[in-house]
């Protein structure tokens, strides 16, 4: 087990034992817990079917990423583990009140149609994002160019094509950032999205040390037909008033 300490929270990561009431035990095992550092009070705790959720809030982006996140989401490849994880997601973002949302899937079209399945059974809105990223990712977890435009073009069609979604589920194109993608990429997912009239989201401005690495991050989504009064930008932590002049100018929308 190792502790990750945050103000006043700490993570506890790893197997562990928890008995939230005299009657009853808890085993977590390689799993993490979330406690309030001056109560000793267990505010979450996450096992391993769960996402890396308040994990390495210390590390920066790249590191956090390569470290849990795509570690977490290569696994998805097995739609048996990514259905059990977007159940369990769906259930608590329902249990908060939550009933449309915009979903980041990950590279896998069999998962990403799993995922929809799970929202259409509990009849819920969303928007679903196969993710598209062709360079600077890890061997495990990466696509070609062409591979990542076929499958995400075959899962915006098997959405289409489906007529128990289409009430419910839009496809919405999701190039994971900047930096993960080719242009050569970028341009043709921005032609899938005028092609079949959908929404795109990806992430924006999230970390300095990917601005100052990407100094074109926003000319890059603007020469690509990215910015658009149907794109959805995610986190935006670092911007200029430029940028937010830019923004605007194209209508784009904010998910902090």
């Amino acid at each position: 087990m190792y502790v990750q300490a945050s103000g006043s929270y700490k993570q506890l990561c790893g197997s562990m034992v928890d008995a939230p009431q005299l009657d009853s035990v808890c085993i977590i095992l390689n799993g993490s817990a979330t406690i309030d550092a001056n109560t000793g009070k267990f505010i979450e705790i996450l096992n391993s079917t769960s996402t890396q959720r308040y994990i390495g809030r210390d590390l920066e982006l790249m590191v956090w990423l390569n470290r849990y996140t795509s570690l977490n989401e290569a696994a998805f490849k097995d739609v048996d583990k990514g259905h059990q994880i977007y159940e369990l997601a769906i259930k608590r973002s329902l249990s908060e009140g939550t009933t449309f949302a915009s979903y980041f899937a990950t590279i896998h079209v069999n998962a990403t149609e799993a995922l929809i399945d799970i929202l259409r059974n509990y009849g819920l809105r969303a928007f679903v994002g196969k993710v598209n990223m062709d360079q600077q990712s890890p061997s495990y977890y990466i696509e070609t160019t062409g591979q990542s435009l076929k499958d995400a073009e075959n899962f915006i069609k098997d959405v289409h094509d489906d007529l128990a979604n289409r009430r419910l589920i839009t496809p919405i194109i999701t190039p994971r950032f900047a930096p993960s993608c080719t242009m050569d990429l970028v341009w043709e997912l921005a032609g899938l999205a005028r092609k079949y009239n959908l929404p795109i989201q990806t992430h924006f401005n999230e970390s300095p040390s990917r601005i100052e690495a990407y100094k074109t991050y926003t000319k890059i989504y603007e020469a690509t037909d990215l910015l658009t009064n149907r794109t959805i930008l995610a986190h935006i932590v670092h911007v200029k008033e430029s940028e937010i002049d830019l923004l605007a100018k194209y209508g784009v929308g904010v998910s902090h």
